[in-house]
């Protein structure tokens, strides 16, 4: 999750999709992929992509979703939400 102080820094755009991407990576943790896809493909609609690390990480939950596999390898909740503006701008 990204820290308080950064999160001060960012524009109210930029909080919104580091926290949807935060909530996702709660839910994965918890083997809760049905709810942890939604709110990255919130993020995917609404910035019209993901960086890659994220593409990655949500076709692994929507094959997880799709098989109802339960539980979480070291990959599947650990990725760092990224910063949003750091490969591209957000509008």
């Amino acid at each position: 999750m990204i820290a308080e102080r950064e999160m001060v820094e960012m524009g109210w755009h930029e909080r919104a999709v580091a926290r949807s991407l935060g909530f996702a990576q709660e839910a994965a943790a918890e083997g809760d992929f049905v709810n942890a896809v939604p709110w990255v493909q919130v993020v995917q609609a609404v910035d019209g992509g993901l960086p890659a690390d994220w593409e990655r990480i949500l076709a692994s939950w929507i094959g997880r979703k799709r098989t109802g596999a339960l539980g979480c390898d070291p990959t599947c909740g650990s990725l760092q939400a990224p910063n949003p503006g750091a490969e591209r701008s957000l509008g």
